[in-house]
């Protein structure tokens, strides 16, 4: 605010009053300086009013202006905030929705093995599921599919067990043949009704054949007479199938 013209104002007054009182002077004349030093007075007093109001106008903008600063930062720091909000949430939502479509992807894997009829696999792989996705809506089908494969697997494994103990007793049974520890009665329920080609499969190449090759002779294969010795196992067919066993060429034959 430029006040220069009061104050020029004012010193001139003030200049006119600070004449020599010897002076003379003419009643119009006082009359005007003395009106004159009243209006320079009232001038003063505006002018004194109008600077403290000039004062605290600026006081108020700059109160105004730090309030304006504080509550723009305020707001800057807010929305930092809800950015940093917004983006904890979109993670949370996206962890989610990345675990919903691991656990789908996992069941529908595990689902995959028990169709294939692989029971143990899957089996496991469900009770896995189930540790790892406790609160899975699909933990239902997982418990529902572990009773109806804890069934199968169970008939299966009696299954296994009933295929595997013949073979057993049949793999110890011709390990006992190659030592010559077995008797024809345990060697004929083997051959019954073998072809020379069977049991060539079963026993090897014979040590001889007799009769055109109607006779296979196996050399210390079978327990002798007396069950104290070894002695050659004759093995007879007839029409391409074993029809008898004897324990030497001229042992007593027994049918299988």
């Amino acid at each position: 605010m430029h006040l220069r013209g009061p104050h020029v104002f004012l010193i001139s007054l003030l200049f006119l009053g600070a004449l020599p009182v010897g002076c003379k002077r003419g009643p119009n004349l006082n009359a005007e300086v003395a009106r004159l030093q009243a209006e320079a007075e009232g001038l003063r007093q505006k002018l004194g009013a109008a600077e403290k109001s000039l004062e605290t106008k600026q006081d108020e903008l700059a109160l105004a202006a730090d309030a304006a600063g504080t509550a723009k930062r305020q707001w800057a720091e807010q929305e930092q905030i809800a950015l940093q909000k917004d983006a904890q949430i979109q993670a949370v939502q996206t962890e989610l929705g990345d675990l919903r479509k691991s656990e789908a992807s996992v069941f529908a894997e595990i689902s995959g093995l028990q169709q294939q009829g692989l029971t143990t696999a899957a089996l496991a792989r469900y009770e896995q599921f189930l540790k790892d996705y406790p609160r899975s809506p699909l933990t239902a089908h997982a418990t529902a599919a572990i009773a109806a494969l804890s069934v199968t697997a169970e008939r299966e494994a009696r299954t296994r067990v009933s295929l595997i103990a013949p073979q057993r007793a049949a793999r110890e049974l011709l390990k006992q043949i190659g030592e010559g520890a077995a008797t024809l009665e345990e060697i004929a329920p083997l051959l019954k009704k073998k072809t020379p080609a069977e049991v060539v499969k079963l026993l090897g190449k014979p040590n001889k054949t007799y009769r055109n090759g109607a006779e296979f002779g196996y050399v210390d294969r079978v327990v002798d007479a007396t069950g104290s010795g070894k002695e050659t196992l004759i093995i007879s067919f007839d029409s391409d199938s074993v029809t008898g066993l004897r324990a030497g060429y001229l042992g007593r034959e027994i049918k299988p």
